[in-house]
């Protein structure tokens, strides 16, 4: 049998969540040629991809 009263609210503590850090390191770059060799997609796919905004992309010297 419960001893729970319907309409009552239990407030129960729990303890405080610490939070999580995470060291910052640069993300690894990768080239096109890379990137559609991995994923075995055509390099003009991907361009798409970027065209469209579902990829991040940065333009170096090559």
């Amino acid at each position: 049998m419960s001893t729970h009263i319907p309409g009552t609210v239990t407030a129960t503590r729990y303890p405080p969540v610490t939070s999580v850090h995470y060291e910052l390191v640069p993300a690894r770059r990768l080239s096109l040629e890379t990137v559609a060799g991995r994923t075995g997609l055509h390099p003009d796919l991907i361009r798409r991809f970027v065209a469209l905004g579902l990829i991040d992309a940065e333009r170096d010297a090559a």
